[in-house]
């Protein structure tokens, strides 16, 4: 599969750049992507992924032996994770989400009270519904958004509170201003 990868490459001192992105990120990568996908061929697909777009794109891609060329190659698989969970979960018949033991799905019964659900969420700040996204649609901890996002685990914490208290504002028809 490396080989794939290289051929994608023009430059020799890229393709060895590549190489040792390859060897020395590609099991961080595959940890990352399996923390979100809870599968080891979804994982796979998403490394796959990651690592084709960054073999396109190996021109600006940080140097592979420091911190930053890491964070890089994990954050591209965990963006490509992210994609196919939320694939995954588009396709799924019926999502339940929990909120504070409340079954939010089995409380939206018709397809206008969903609207207006889906509505609150995208008019939320992104940081709440980022977390929330992560929490509900594609079943994190809020350990696994702390490490994600990069925040403290306290502040991820307080953020999915937050949000579903706007969302618990929005779905009784306040006018609140998420």
């Amino acid at each position: 599969m490396l080989s794939f990868y290289i051929s994608q490459i023009d430059a020799d001192y890229q393709s060895e750049r590549f190489i040792r992105l390859y060897n020395k990120h590609r099991d961080k990568m595959m940890s990352a992507a399996f923390a979100i996908l809870k599968n080891h061929h979804d994982a796979e697909e998403a490394v796959q992924n990651a690592l084709f777009a960054i073999a396109k794109n190996i021109a600006v891609m940080p140097d592979p032996d420091t911190k930053h060329g890491e964070n890089y190659a994990v954050k591209a698989a965990k963006n490509h994770a992210l994609n196919i969970a939320k694939k995954r979960r588009l396709s799924a018949p019926i999502i339940e989400i929990y909120a504070d033991g409340i079954d939010i799905a089995a409380e939206i019964d018709d397809r206008d009270e969903c609207k207006r659900v889906v509505e609150a969420i995208y008019k939320m700040k992104s940081c709440y519904r980022d977390v929330l996204s992560a929490k509900f649609l594609y079943g994190m901890s809020a350990k696994e958004i702390s490490v994600l996002f990069g925040v403290p685990l306290q502040t991820v914490k307080s953020r999915i509170n937050r949000g579903i208290k706007i969302l618990k504002k929005a779905f009784e028809g306040d006018d609140y201003d998420v």
